[in-house]
């Protein structure tokens, strides 16, 4: 139902009362001197003319209907507390043995009543008016500091993605450039595998751009969680290490029909850890083997290995980005990009000892929606609060 009345038209139409009733007095109650006049023309006719201008003047500070009805109602309450203390002063002259009470005329007394109702309407307003600039400057408080938060998130985003992309696009530089030396001097078996390693390594630079890409041009609050297949992503990262790290042995275990809540970078945290637990493994012969467990809730994968282990004072550590410099690489830049990674799906990840020798990092997904986890892989939503903007095209 639509309201009949705004909180504008009951502001200006109780003034403009105030001042109708004030001249229709004025008109029919002459005094006899010109002071007694003058007097009562400065009380009804001048404060509801000066609330008039006062709203005139500050019509900024009145921006919506609920402006308006906070200066209507605290003028209401003001004319309530005007007349109930004019009340009591007129109870108390009453019942007080000492005091003779005048007997006031009709014109004198709708004179009192008049002014009682223009003073407090006057101070009512002003009250509602100061409500109003409190909430006002509340609010301003409140967006500019969500503007200056929304400016730190952005420049860590930013940062995140920076330090993501060169670490990843070095690593394939890196290999690239080694396979590169099997062509100069090596047999045509390792000269065909060079080949391979190289094209296969450069297509997923080229696709891990375009990732990235995707990810900032969509992002408006967060990057956008996912359900993912685990059993793909993590086979396909592990199908990847064993061409870069023929050396190594790679055990995975995981359920075919297993959807965890990811991202579009999931498969970057698989990528860091096994090239991790192969490129600073000292054993002859690096193993790298991962299991899964679950309950209710969570998915947790292990990607276990039997190298040299992380002493505890870096299995927090590495997860700080205090602990490396920006353009620094290796262990500590990825499994902090692996956290942070982890983190934009509500995810956890974390570091134990392996037995009898090496590490072991947990990761831990939310399971993906039941009714979902079978449909549309990128059916996914957004965390609240928007943290970058569409960077222009290039």
């Amino acid at each position: 139902m639509p309201n009949l009345i705004g909180g504008r038209q009951a502001l200006y139409g109780g003034i403009l009362a105030h001042l109708v009733l004030g001249t229709i007095h004025l008109l029919f109650h002459a005094h006899e001197t010109v002071f007694q006049s003058l007097f009562e023309v400065s009380i009804l006719i001048g404060i509801p003319a000066a609330m008039l201008g006062f709203l005139h003047q500050r019509n900024e500070d009145f921006t919506s209907d609920t402006d308006y009805w906070r200066g209507a109602i605290g003028g209401s309450l003001g004319m309530s507390v005007a007349f109930t203390l004019y009340g009591l002063h007129l109870l108390d002259s009453r019942l007080s043995p000492d005091v003779t009470m005048e007997v006031l005329t009709a014109a004198d007394a709708a004179f009192i009543l008049l002014m009682a109702a223009n003073t407090g309407g006057v101070a009512g307003l002003l009250f509602g008016w100061q409500q109003v600039r409190v909430r006002k400057r509340a609010g301003q408080v409140e967006r500019a500091k969500a503007a200056a938060e929304l400016s730190n998130r952005h420049e860590q985003r930013l940062l995140f993605l920076n330090r993501i992309l060169r670490h990843h696009v070095l690593n394939g530089l890196t290999v690239i450039l080694g396979a590169v030396e099997g062509l100069k001097d090596g047999s045509p078996r390792n000269r065909q595998r060079s080949i391979e390693l190289i094209e296969n390594r450069s297509e997923r630079m080229a696709e891990y751009v375009e990732d990235i890409r995707s990810v900032v041009t969509t992002l408006a609050g967060e990057i956008p969680i996912t359900n993912v297949k685990l059993a793909e992503v993590l086979e396909e990262e592990v199908s990847v290490a064993r061409r870069i790290f023929p050396e190594a042995e790679f055990d995975v275990n995981v359920p075919d029909e297993m959807y965890v809540r990811g991202n579009e970078l999931t498969g970057v945290v698989f990528e860091n850890l096994l090239e991790n637990a192969v490129k600073h493994n000292d054993s002859d012969t690096p193993r790298v083997w991962s299991d899964v467990t679950e309950d209710e809730d969570a998915v947790r994968v292990s990607i276990a290995d039997n190298g040299p282990g992380i002493s505890d004072e870096y299995k927090t550590g590495y997860f700080e980005r205090g602990e490396h410099g920006q353009d620094s690489l290796g262990e500590g830049l990825g499994l902090y990009l692996a956290e942070t990674t982890m983190s934009l799906s509500d995810g956890d990840i974390w570091i134990e000892d392996n037995e009898p020798r090496g590490t072991r990092v947990i990761l831990e997904f939310r399971k993906a929606d039941r009714d979902i986890a079978h449909g549309d892989g990128a059916s996914g939503q957004r965390k609240t609060g928007a943290d970058l903007t569409e960077p222009p095209t290039e």
